[in-house]
């Protein structure tokens, strides 16, 4: 049996993604918590890598419950002073805009703390 739901009362959420996705050159605002450090296997080679993983809190200025995974270096590297200076303001979240272009071993990553 079909039960047909008329648009005020859909589950918007049940057809989100639970990550968060760079677009390319597409500006994204994020507040960022609950960081740590976690390994990530990669399905196709089933190699291990470093990674930060984080809890988004939200997404382009709309709350959200979503997970941040970051396997990149070059991205880890432009986050690393916003965790750190969180840390010593002793504070369990942040807000960043990251922007990313280039492809590939070309991928340049733009991290700009924002006001919460």
């Amino acid at each position: 049996m079909k039960e047909e739901i008329v648009s005020e009362g859909i589950d918007w959420g049940l057809f989100e993604s639970s990550w968060v996705k760079l677009e390319d050159s597409e500006p994204k605002d994020l507040v960022l918590s609950g960081w740590t450090q976690t390994t990530e296997e990669f399905k196709n080679s089933g190699e291990e890598v470093d990674a930060l993983k984080f809890t988004v809190l939200e997404e382009d200025g709309q709350e959200c419950d979503k997970t941040f995974t970051v396997t990149s270096k070059r991205l880890a590297s432009e986050l690393k002073e916003h965790v750190v200076n969180a840390v010593k303001a002793k504070k369990d979240r942040f807000k960043v805009r990251i922007c990313r272009s280039g492809k590939g071993f070309s991928t340049t990553y733009s991290v700009k703390g924002l006001t919460l």
